[in-house]
């Protein structure tokens, strides 16, 4: 006999006996008659009783059996569309949510970087300090060059204290007023014009790496003022020699205000609230004029003499590639493209476009020393002519110990 006409093991007698009787009216196979089924079920009646009783008429037992199961498949079919339209209401919620929570919180991390400004500007110590207006110096008028400075990677608020470099504020105060007398020099030897400077990111230690945390002697709040101060005057003694200074930046890694990238948001950089209270500080000052960036914060471009000048951090772009990234982005080729980043100062050439990269001012700290990062104290300058965009690069260079 056909293993489909015995009993299963999860069947009792009369679910037996109703799948019998369904495949006799269903599929009518030759195999299995009528009184194959009262042998099988045991049953004391004749065959023709059974099977006048399962399917005579409409009102018979299989027929009334096929109707409710019929019925009961149609509500468990209606029953399932209506979970399934319960669940997308469900997603369709909980995404709207999200998206109000995410609202929420942009707008929260968007008023926290506002108090942290307002601190930094109503803070007793620095109370926004306005520099005093001073005689704008007579205009040289025949310059044939301009100067671009980079600072960069200032990491100000860490301390080091290694073979290779003692770093702290105080000495980060030395070396900007070393910085401000290359570039004085520079002036007073080429006769330059204007003053270009790039702030190039990380100006702040941050908090982005638990040993930089330790390293820290100040707090970020403290890192962001003392540092817009420091900047400040280092702007304001330049603005003193050179026709007029102009101040570019875009903010640096080290500087975001979460410690786990992801957790980052677009323009979450404590870098970007230096140049605010620079130009707040400097309003009286008619020969300085600090620009904001037209692309987004992580970007900035400028020219000078009519060539064009691009600046990034470069913790997204390496000097090899980054021409192709920023030509891709803005539409055009630029004729230098200015990085931080990697506490080198270099030059490249890649597709024929040139690329400076700056160091730092901090030199060598405990995280370089871990991951083998060698480096100098050290930042870039160089003229720039109406011929050439870079005609002389100075590689400006501090003591470590």
């Amino acid at each position: 006999m056909n293993k489909r006409y015995l009993k299963k093991s999860n069947e009792s007698e009369y679910e037996y006996g109703l799948r019998l009787i369904e495949i006799k009216v269903e599929e009518k196979p030759e195999d299995l008659e009528w009184s194959d089924i009262v042998d099988l079920l045991g049953l004391n009646v004749h065959k023709d009783s059974l099977r006048k009783a399962a399917s005579v008429t409409n009102y018979s037992g299989y027929a009334v059996m096929k109707y409710f199961k019929e019925k009961a498949t149609l509500s468990s079919k209606e029953l399932d569309e209506k979970l399934l339209e319960i669940k997308m209401e469900t997603t369709k919620l909980r995404d709207e949510r999200n998206e109000f929570n995410k609202m929420i919180r942009e707008r929260g991390r968007s008023d926290n970087m506002i108090n942290i400004f307002k601190r930094i500007i109503n803070d007793p110590e620095t109370n926004l300090y306005r520099f005093p207006s001073i005689s704008v110096i007579e205009q040289l008028k025949h310059t044939d060059n301009d100067v671009v400075a980079v600072l960069s990677d200032i990491h100000y608020g860490i301390v080091s204290n290694n073979r290779f470099n003692i770093y702290n504020p105080e000495i980060a105060k030395e070396r900007m007023q070393e910085y401000t007398t290359e570039l004085i020099q520079i002036q007073r030897d080429h006769s330059s014009g204007d003053c270009h400077l790039f702030l190039g990111g990380d100006l702040i230690s941050g908090i982005i790496h638990s040993t930089i945390r330790i390293a820290n002697a100040e707090n970020v709040i403290s890192q962001v003022k003392s540092v817009s101060i420091l900047i400040s005057n280092f702007v304001y003694e330049l603005c003193k020699y050179y026709n007029n200074v102009h101040v570019y930046s875009c903010p640096g890694n080290h500087s975001r205000v979460f410690a786990q990238k992801k957790e980052n948001q677009s323009g979450e950089y404590l870098d970007s609230l230096i140049p605010f209270y620079m130009e707040a500080s400097l309003r009286d000052i008619q020969n300085v004029f600090v620009h904001g960036n037209s692309y987004n914060d992580e970007l900035c471009s400028f020219e000078v003499r009519g060539h064009k000048f691009v600046g990034v951090h470069g913790h997204h772009d390496a000097p090899s590639s980054v021409v192709t990234s920023m030509t891709k982005m803005l539409g055009y080729i630029p004729d230098v493209v200015l990085m931080g980043h990697r506490h080198t100062n270099g030059f490249s050439r890649p597709d024929n476009v040139s690329v400076i990269a700056s160091g730092c001012l901090s030199g060598m700290d405990d995280y370089a020393m871990e991951n083998r990062l060698v480096g100098t104290p050290e930042q870039m300058a160089f003229l720039v002519t109406d011929k050439k965009p870079i005609d002389r690069i100075f590689n400006i260079t501090f003591d470590g110990r």
